[in-house]
Formats: structure tokens, sequence, C-alpha cells
């Protein structure tokens, strides 16, 4: 969209007004081009890219201070999100770093023999790897506040399998 408002604006601009379309006046008419730079001068407003295109009256460097602050803004946000997103994976993370932290030091402290450290290494990553946790009624708050009638239907059909089995 930025790219067809930018070439809107200079070929709606009155006759005789200097726009960035004067410039490049060797494919006047060829609109596939011209779209081409126009949206090449767009992306080059988001990227650190160059380009030759420049706004060539106040009416285009208004816009081209827009279109710039605009990208400043998507930029900044996407970052921010980025950053956000690596701290909750190291969040997530330094739990466990701590504890294969406190392990390595205790078999360090211990003086323990390689050969033992590896198994328990093992068997420490392997118990941390299937380690998924089953969610229960009770770890949902809103379940306790839902009508008796429907708690124990969700109970039958929740134990109803292991029942049949015995």
């Amino acid at each position: 969209y930025i790219a067809c408002a930018w070439y809107a604006l200079a070929a709606d601009a009155a006759t005789g007004d200097d726009t960035w379309l004067n410039t490049v006046t060797h494919v006047q008419g060829d609109l596939p081009y011209l779209y081409i730079l126009s949206f090449h001068w767009a992306v080059c407003q988001f990227t650190p890219a160059t380009t030759d295109i420049a706004p060539s009256s106040a009416s285009e460097r208004a816009f081209a201070c827009g279109v710039v602050l605009l990208a400043l803004v998507t930029f900044s946000s996407f970052l921010g999100n980025m950053t956000s997103a690596m701290t909750q994976l190291m969040n997530l993370n330094s739990a466990r770093w701590h504890d294969e932290r406190m392990m390595r030091k205790f078999m360090r402290d211990n003086h323990v023999s390689i050969g033992l450290a590896r198994r328990i290494w093992h068997i420490y990553r392997h118990q941390t790897s299937v380690k998924v946790k089953k969610l229960r009624v009770q770890d949902i708050d809103g379940m306790f506040h839902m009508p008796l009638q429907l708690k124990m239907r969700l109970c039958a059909e929740l134990h109803t399998p292991a029942l049949q089995q015995l």
C-alpha cells in the first residue's frame, strides 16, 4: 500500500510540479516499471538499503518522513516482541539450568567418580526430558466453580475407561 500511495502522490501532482517521477522521465507510461520503482522505494524505507529515488516536493518529503516514522515504530515493535520472547524462553529454562548447575557442584564437591556421574546424568536427563505434567482438574481454578452435575459428568468421563479395565 505504501508503494501505491508513493506512486499516487507523484502521479496526482499538478502538471509542472516537481515530483520523483520527473527524475525517471525515460520510463514515462511504463506503469509496471513505475510500480516496481515505487515498491523498491517503499522497501528501502523499512530496511537499511539505498535507492536513487528521493522526494522532490514538500508533500513527498512529508510522506517520506511519515513512512520512516512508521518503519521505526514497526521495527521497534518487532524487536521488542523478539526480545520478550527470548526473555520468556530464558526464564523457562532458568530452573533447569539452576538444577544442572547444582548437580555439577554436588558431583564436584563430593568427588563423585566419572563413571557414576555419567550414569546419574543419563538418568537425570532422561527423567527431565520425559517429565510432562498431565493437567488435572485441581490445577484449573475455574473448574471449582462449575455446577455439581457438570463436575460429576466430567469425572465420570475421565475415570470410566480406567474403571472398565477392572
